[in-house]
């Protein structure tokens, strides 16, 4: 960087905090009206970008026939999730409002559940005690059925205790127990690839209806 240069950044500095101060004073010097007028109009400009004049409305999305309900989550299709006491106040369920009403999603055998995350297809996940009211597992809620996500685990060194979040690719984020230690967990799904026999059986059994549909035409 040239001297000049130097000295110009340097000068264009100080006309900068000069500026500023003389604004701030009161004061304006001659040949300096043009520079504190811009100044005026950043700042102010700052200090109307920083404010919010947003307004919400809100909507109660009621209980599940008991006293208390929480919310937890949402997808962009306004579905929420999370749970709520139930008529009696002897459990506490996780529910999914949609469409201005609020579904029981049940439990794994126990008397609490709660969803705390879904995504945009309306896969659903959290956690629920199991039968016993023992400790808590992780679940997915999807087409209308809860499974508990130690089930569909192919390790058998961790113990799922609750899923969060979940995301439009179906990867599922909670914290479960492995070996004793409590750690964060990701989980992806994986295609199944179908057992040999089935597969086989499967072409076979199109063949053969190829074969009849052939005959009925000839």
């Amino acid at each position: 960087m040239s001297p000049a240069a130097v000295f110009s950044r340097r000068d264009h500095f100080r006309d900068r905090v000069y500026t500023l101060k003389i604004r701030y004073g009161g004061i304006e010097e001659k040949g300096m009206k043009k520079r504190v007028c811009y100044w005026a109009v950043v700042i102010s400009a700052l200090v109307v970008s920083s404010g919010h004049a947003e307004m919400y409305t809100i909507t109660d999305l009621g209980t599940l026939g008991g006293t208390t309900s929480s919310a937890y989550g949402i997808n962009d299709s306004g579905q929420v999730v999370g749970s709520s006491s139930i008529t009696g106040g002897t459990a506490t369920h996780a529910f999914l409002y949609d469409a201005g009403g609020m579904t029981d999603l049940g439990t794994l055998g126990g008397t609490y559940t709660t969803a705390q995350g879904i995504n945009d297809s309306g896969q659903v996940v959290g956690y629920s005690s199991t039968t016993g009211n023992t400790a808590p597992h992780a679940f997915v809620y999807d087409g209308g059925i809860m499974t508990d996500l130690d089930a569909l685990l192919a390790s058998a060194d961790w113990t799922l205790i609750a899923a969060q979040a979940i995301n439009n690719l179906g990867q599922i984020a909670g914290y479960g127990d492995l070996n004793g230690e409590t750690h964060a967990f990701l989980l992806t799904p994986e295609v199944v690839p179908l057992p040999s026999a089935l597969l086989l059986g499967a072409i076979g059994m199109g063949m053969a209806q190829w074969r009849l549909r052939k005959r009925k035409t000839s």
